[in-house]
């Protein structure tokens, strides 16, 4: 009886023990879980969550976790949610955008920021904002913003060079305008912001014979975007110089369809062959640094190819940043990742909140999660 009384007792010391442990080892405790772990550990009390998101702590963990990209999709009616898949852990996480002051939908990604425009017009402000940290700066809409359609948007970053925090961003909104109501050409109208400015900018026009098309990547301070129809070209804009120019680079014959992604600071191609309309093989190239020709890079094997595209297929969503693809079409009821640096192809498990996961692709986003991306002390909103 004494012993049970005795371990009873050496059970509340314990606790007692716990719960008066200095901060310091519960940090450096803390610096070594993963982010899907310490977003766990911030809810679990103010004190927690108030050390968690501390400007000190923020820049230690930056310094010492480092996060794989996360495949970002908004299944949910309620706008203030999402669904993110980790790969270091093959899980599916809730990510929380109840912080914003109203609904938003994603239209960029850099940097472990999210640039978002409001889903109701009655909002004239957009956002860019970490849904990890919970903290977000708000922005003017872009004027004639409702003139253009299929819209490519492009955010990007100054850093500061001794501590690696973001002192600035800009974003880049690009978009077609007929140039007459009898013409079939198309204007490329480009609208920049400037966050040390404080208000947008034009940013270059460009005369085109088909409009743009909305799917794009951002790689090495520049937005590559691609025109709407066959045969593609892809289009570059130097954000620091405000100007346009088309990659000259020969593209790949029997090209039906093709997606951009950076692949850690070198543009990558991802694009379906085929014949007759019908996408029979899948091939990446990387663009050469003069941009003047296109290499191979690899090829989506042909039994995983075979079982991916399915029947015939015209149609594929690819998703993806640093190392990850994520792809998805209609008739597959799931999602193929390729793990360019394995060299190594699976499904990943489909979370049960998509009826059909290709809808949510065609309006996903790679992720790249950061606990702590600061814009500047002035722009912070919590």
């Amino acid at each position: 009886m004494a012993a049970a009384e005795e371990a009873v007792e050496n059970t509340y010391l314990s606790q007692e023990v716990w719960s008066r442990l200095p901060d310091d080892p519960v940090e450096k405790v803390m610096l070594k879980l993963p982010l899907f772990s310490l977003l766990r550990a911030r809810s679990v009390c103010k004190g927690w969550d108030k050390a968690i998101q501390s400007k000190y702590f923020m820049d230690a963990y930056s310094e010492t976790c480092k996060q794989e990209p996360w495949l970002l999709l908004f299944p949910h009616i309620d706008g203030n949610k999402g669904l993110a898949y980790d790969p270091s852990i093959k899980r599916w996480l809730h990510i929380s955008f109840s912080f914003l002051p109203f609904e938003s939908r994603v239209v960029a990604t850099s940097d472990g920021l999210l640039c978002m425009v409001p889903k109701s017009s009655h909002h004239k402000q957009w956002v860019v904002c970490n849904p990890i940290s919970r903290t977000y700066a708000s922005f003017s809409c872009p004027p004639g913003l409702f003139k253009l359609f299929f819209l490519a948007v492009g955010l990007f970053f100054e850093k500061d060079s001794i501590n690696d925090g973001i002192t600035s961003f800009k974003v880049v909104m690009a978009g077609s305008e007929l140039v007459a109501e009898d013409s079939e050409q198309f204007n490329l109208v480009t609208e920049v912001y400037d966050s040390s400015l404080g208000y947008w900018v034009k940013g270059g026009n460009m005369l085109l014979d088909v409009p743009l098309s909305s799917w794009k990547a951002t790689c090495n301070g520049m937005m590559f975007c691609i025109t709407g129809s066959r045969p593609y070209r892809v289009l570059g804009y130097n954000v620091k110089g405000r100007v346009w120019f088309e990659v000259q680079a020969k593209m790949p014959a029997n090209l039906i369809l093709l997606r951009l992604v950076d692949h850690n600071g070198v543009l990558l191609m991802v694009g379906g062959l085929g014949d007759d309309d019908v996408i029979n093989k899948i091939g990446m190239w990387t663009l050469n640094p003069t941009f003047s020709q296109w290499v191979e890079f690899g090829w989506m094997p042909s039994g995983v190819c075979h079982d991916f595209l399915q029947t015939q297929s015209r149609q594929f969503v690819c998703i993806g940043h640093s190392n990850f693809l994520y792809f998805s079409n209609k008739r597959c009821h799931g999602v193929l990742m390729h793990n360019i640096l394995s060299k190594s192809w699976f499904w990943i498990p489909v979370n049960p909140f998509f009826i059909n996961i290709h809808y949510y692709m065609l309006k996903g986003f790679h992720f790249q999660p950061k606990l702590y991306s600061i814009l500047n002390e002035s722009q912070y909103r919590e």
